[in-house]
């Protein structure tokens, strides 16, 4: 988790926390 497919893709992962747990956003910036 947290790991771009290729490096040298701008991805970045957050993790946010929910009532029902935490949960994995993915954010991809160009």
């Amino acid at each position: 988790m947290g790991r771009a497919l290729r490096e040298g893709d701008k991805v970045e992962f957050t993790i946010q926390e929910s009532p029902k747990g935490l949960t994995a956003v993915e954010v991809s910036t160009i």
